[in-house]
């Protein structure tokens, strides 16, 4: 019974202790401690690699666009390089503020 007792009472106090917060790293400064480095609550997904065929320009739906321009001017540029496409592989006009005309909505 005593042992009982004596087991419960440590499991308690080992379980109170655990549960105590840690100081913030600004009352460990005040301490003179140095910060305690960031904790990793995820780990990220892997990073790929790129794929090995080039981007092509063949789509097969019907879209209605907004704006129509050059590969050169300055918003298609900005598009394209956002989406890592190269001018090279695109035709004479860009659509900008494209809707598929099935009713599926994105924005270039």
């Amino acid at each position: 019974m005593k042992s009982t007792i004596f087991v419960c009472a440590l499991s308690f106090a080992i379980s109170a202790v655990g549960a105590l917060p840690n100081d913030s790293n600004a009352q460990r400064l005040a301490r003179g401690l140095p910060p305690l480095p960031p904790r990793r609550r995820h780990f990220g997904a892997k990073r790929t690699t790129p794929s090995s065929t080039p981007f092509q320009c063949a789509t097969k739906k019907t879209f209605c666009c907004t704006d129509l321009a050059a590969p050169t001017s300055a918003a298609a540029t900005s598009a394209l390089g956002g989406l890592g496409i190269p001018l090279s592989s695109c035709g004479a006009h860009i659509g900008l503020g494209c809707v598929a005309a099935l009713g599926d909505s994105w924005y270039v």
